[in-house]
Formats: C-alpha cells, sequence, structure tokens
C-alpha cells in the first residue's frame, strides 16, 4: 500500500462523520449524491494538516435539484434570499426567512442579494429556483463575535434531517465551524465544502445531517465555535438555504429509521440495522454509509488497505476507488 497526497475524486465528492446520514434522491433509491462527472479538485498540502474534519453528518457537492432530498416529510424549507417569493424545488416551496415561520427562530446579521453569481444547474423551474436560492446569502461578521442560528420547534425523541445549502462564487477560501445540538459536527468547513476543494460554476455544497432530538429545540449554529483553528483565509459564515425534514415511517422505509429497506435487505438481510450503527467497524455509520456508496458490511470497501472512514472523514480521498486520482499508484 502506497500513501499519496490525495483529494475528493470527480465522482462520488462526498464526505461523511461517523454518524453522518441521508436518505438518498429523487429516483435514486441508495443511489446516494449525483456524480460530479468533470468535477476537480486542489490539493492543499499533505491530508494529515490541519483542515476540514467531518465528526457528524456528511458534505456532499451536488450540481442540481436531485442532489437534494426533497422526498421525506419537509417540516422547513428556508431561503437566505430576502427579496425572493416563495421558490419551489422538486415539489417544496422555499420560503424566504423574511416570512415568520411558526416553530422556527433565525439569527442571521448580515444580507448580500445578489452576492455575484450563483452555480449553474440547467433550464427547469426547479434548476432555475434551486439557482435563485444559491445566489443570496445570510452571513456573520466572525471578528464582532456574530455567528449564523437557526433554531426549530421539535418533538423529543423523533429523528430529524438537515440539510444546510452553501455555494462559493469564486475559488476562496472562507472556513468556519457548524455545531449541531451542541456538538461540533464540522471542523473548518469551508464554503466550497472542504479544504482543497475548488471552485466549479456548476455546483453547490450541502450539509446533511440525521440526528434524533433530547429536547423540544433543535439548535444548529455557524461561526467561530472551537476545534482547530486554522489561520488565513475568511472566518464569515454564510448560508443560503436550508430545510429540516421530519423521519418518518413510509413505504420505502418501513421502520422510520432512514435507511431504505431494500437497502438494509441487501447489505444485511434484515430490517435491525439503524442509521447510526457502524456494522463493519469502519468509522461511517450506516447511515453514512448510504450516501456514499459504500458497502457498509465491508470495512474497506475498495480494498486499498484504508478503512472507509479513514478515507472520507479525514484523508479525503474516494472510498469506493483504491487509486482515486488514477496516477495508477493505491490511495
Amino acid at each position: 500500500m502506497s500513501f499519496e497526497n490525495k483529494q475528493s475524486p470527480a465522482e462520488g465528492a462526498t464526505v461523511s462523520g461517523a454518524h453522518g446520514v441521508g436518505r438518498p434522491a429523487v429516483g435514486a433509491l441508495w443511489r446516494g449524491a449525483l456524480p460530479l462527472m468533470g468535477l476537480g479538485f486542489l490539493s492543499l498540502g499533505s491530508p494529515l494538516e490541519a483542515g476540514t474534519t467531518v465528526h457528524f453528518g456528511t458534505v456532499t457537492a451536488i450540481n442540481g435539484p436531485a442532489g437534494l432530498d426533497l422526498t421525506g416529510a419537509i417540516a422547513y424549507a428556508v431561503n437566505f434570499g430576502s427579496n425572493d417569493p416563495d421558490l419551489v424545488v422538486n415539489g417544496v416551496t422555499f420560503s424566504p426567512d423574511t416570512i415568520p415561520l411558526v416553530g422556527a427562530y433565525f439569527v442571521g446579521p448580515n444580507h448580500e442579494s445578489p452576492w455575484k453569481v450563483g452555480p449553474e444547474f440547467g433550464d427547469s423551474e426547479s434548476d432555475n429556483n434551486l439557482e435563485k436560492i444559491y445566489q443570496d446569502i445570510r452571513w456573520a461578521n466572525a471578528e464582532a463575535g456574530q455567528q449564523l442560528e437557526a433554531h426549530f420547534a421539535v418533538t423529543p425523541g423523533e429523528t430529524y434531517k438537515i440539510q444546510l445549502l452553501v455555494s462559493e462564487n469564486t475559488q476562496s477560501y472562507r472556513h468556519w465551524d457548524i455545531e449541531v445540538e451542541g456538538a461540533l459536527s464540522v471542523d473548518e468547513f469551508t464554503s466550497l465544502g472542504r479544504t482543497g476543494w475548488r471552485y466549479q460554476p456548476h455546483v453547490g455544497i450541502v450539509f446533511q445531517q440525521q440526528i434524533t432530538a433530547t429536547d423540544d429545540t433543535l439548535d444548529i449554529i455557524m461561526g467561530n465555535l472551537g476545534g482547530v483553528v486554522v489561520p488565513g483565509g475568511d472566518p464569515n459564515p454564510l448560508w443560503q438555504g436550508l430545510t429540516l425534514e421530519h423521519i418518518v415511517a413510509g413505504p420505502d422505509d418501513s421502520d422510520g429509521d432512514g435507511l431504505p429497506d431494500a437497502w438494509e435487505l441487501t447489505y444485511f438481510g434484515e430490517l435491525g440495522q439503524t442509521y447510526a450503527d457502524d456494522t463493519d467497524g469502519d468509522g461511517l455509520s450506516n447511515g453514512a454509509e448510504l450516501v456514499l456508496l459504500t458497502n457498509p458490511s465491508q470495512l474497506d470497501t475498495d480494498g486499498d488497505g484504508l478503512a472507509d472512514g479513514l478515507e472520507d472523514n479525514t484523508l479525503g480521498t474516494n472510498a469506493r476507488i483504491a487509486d482515486t486520482d488514477g496516477d495508477g499508484l493505491s490511495d
């Protein structure tokens, strides 16, 4: 086994934490994140140097509405563009945060509309509306101690899935932390997804996390929240959209655990596993393996000698491809 300085490949551009999970997008039962053909990345120093670390959830690059999970019981869909009307994406209505939403409270001190140029996804109504959502930003001044916050009324013991939408408009290094329910989910998240990912005009970023509520308020905070501090760049957090889904049982997920029944039966032969279980002990939860298209019953899906969790959480290589950058050497 050899080791190289590599970043995520052209397809499967996703990074996850041990407890990351997400149900697949429309028409993509356990297909995971939409493959991004031609999406390139930069290598910025050793992958063992301080950079993005995903503790919980997944960070995914998408190139259109199909990369979002909008098929479940969406409790909230928020557009942080103050001057936009309601915008419908794949049947889900994103409402501007200037309209009061019952049970929701946001902190977004500053606003830019439009914020230069948004990504280009296509020509459908959903494509165009998602482009508009990704165009405006709410942001916070880190030097002034500001943060971005979202707080939702939820039912204790019930499970919810968060999707945060972020997009960059240039090759820039903006970086901050994401905290969910008081725990650091992503350390040094960037507006391009993670350290080393490169700007592409047809790409948006989604942070996704599934969590079971322990009290009656679900809290999401972005800012300088601890962990490893990487100097340089722009530390001001920004976001463009957000969804909160209530995970409930349905025809494709009879036990309401966020794992499609067909996927569980294929890999485990029964429905006893949960999204938080790490059945194969590779450092990825079953939910993360669902999103990443890795094998939840194998420690090392691509057989390159590196555990799936090490590749996706820390190294930034593709756990499904033994030679991520195609140079003839294994990861």
